[in-house]
């Protein structure tokens, strides 16, 4: 039987797994990741299932030590404009999906491609926008 999943194990593992430390000053995400921890842990999960919450809670611990790192060695990120953002929403079955699809064929708009959302670092560049493997 695999180890209990603890806050401090899931931590050290995206600590070495960067060589980073710092999670940042903002721990508003702290209190969600205890108790998503603490829930994996009372469903009193199989190895399988415990290996595979381990592994994606430490892939976001790993993707928030880098952007914190981010942040630090480049903070001009943080100030630029990047203008004000479009949001589509709606009721099911109203068309908010065609209408976002459409929005996103506009050369001078930018939308994140979904690889982006589940794979946000490194960052993309401008230039292999098409073509990332991610």
């Amino acid at each position: 039987m695999s180890a209990a999943l603890t806050v401090s194990s899931l931590e050290q593992a995206a600590r070495e797994q960067t060589g980073l430390v710092d999670f940042g000053p903002d721990t508003g995400w702290r209190e969600g990741f205890e108790r998503l921890v603490a829930a994996v842990e009372a469903m009193g999960p199989n190895d399988q299932l415990r290996h595979l919450a381990a592994h994606n809670i430490v892939g976001q611990l790993v993707t928030r030590l880098r952007f914190v790192e981010d942040d630090r060695l480049h903070p001009e990120i943080a100030l630029q404009d990047v203008g004000d953002p479009l949001i589509v929403i709606g009721l099911p079955r109203t068309g908010t999906t065609i209408s976002y699809d459409l929005l996103c064929l506009d050369p001078a708009a930018r939308a994140p491609r979904e690889w982006e959302w589940y794979i946000p670092w490194p960052p993309p560049e401008v230039a292999t926008f098409a073509s990332d493997a991610r």
